[in-house]
């Protein structure tokens, strides 16, 4: 796959984003192709420096001889305001979320440049997004602010749990796609040695919690809980094997 990094100016959000955008190795003209959207875009294919691993998507995608277009969306010193919805509990005082701005970003901006400079499929079921820990919940949040844009939502490790009661009010508040389709995964051992064992059991929560409204709003979804895998794109990379093989 060849890879094309550029920066985009959002009107939304008053500041460049670095964009990530991978091709299909014979990307034509003649052919379209569907898009995945994908948050920290800099950690798909290159190390991130936090867990000195990547995601691999290039290498799972090209294996799985997969013709899509990844667009990888660079996270930087704003990610926390833009991934997080509502604000966590441990924020500043005057903290604020700008998901909104984030959210009109890919979907007002970015999207349709896309679907102008590269040859895509541009519809519902052709339009995939996904992320890890807060990018998890900016994607949720996407998917159920603009329920027509994405058919298909990887969320991995949700990270909800900061500002858990608002989340929950959130998504059962709102009117689910009943074309959408979620594959939610989370590890047994998220926090592995860095934070404690009752702390990584709220990723689990957030997930089966986040499922149990899944299945009681009957969205089509795939749930998974990895026994061992912790809060690293080494684990994400294996999760977005089976995720990829939906495309």
């Amino acid at each position: 796959m060849r890879e094309i990094v550029m920066k985009l100016f959002s009107t939304n959000l008053q500041k460049y984003k670095t964009l990530h955008i991978y091709l299909p190795t014979k990307y034509s003209i003649k052919n379209t192709y569907p898009v995945i959207y994908m948050h920290d875009g800099q950690n798909l294919v290159h190390k991130s420096p936090y867990s000195q691993a990547s995601w691999q998507v290039v290498k799972t995608l090209k294996s799985q001889k997969r013709d899509l277009i990844v667009v990888g969306i660079d996270s930087d010193k704003d990610r926390e305001k833009e991934y997080c919805p509502f604000i966590p509990f441990y924020a500043r005082k005057n903290a604020k979320s700008r998901a909104d701005k984030y959210a009109k970003f890919i979907v007002e901006e970015l999207k349709p440049l896309i679907d102008a400079q590269f040859s895509t499929k541009k519809e519902f079921l052709s339009s995939y997004m996904a992320g890890s820990s807060y990018g998890a919940c900016i994607s949720v949040y996407i998917s159920l602010m603009y329920p027509s844009v994405f058919s298909k939502i990887g969320v991995f490790s949700l990270a909800s749990f900061p500002f858990q009661d608002n989340f929950e009010q959130l998504i059962k508040s709102v009117s689910f796609n009943p074309k959408a389709f979620y594959y939610v995964t989370v590890g047994t051992n998220e926090c592995n040695k860095d934070l404690s064992k009752i702390h990584g059991n709220y990723y689990l929560m957030a997930s089966r919690t986040f499922v149990k409204e899944l299945e009681l709003n009957k969205i089509p979804h795939y749930y998974q809980e990895f026994d061992g895998d912790y809060h690293s794109e080494k684990c994400w990379r294996g999760q977005f094997v089976n995720f990829a093989k939906l495309f």
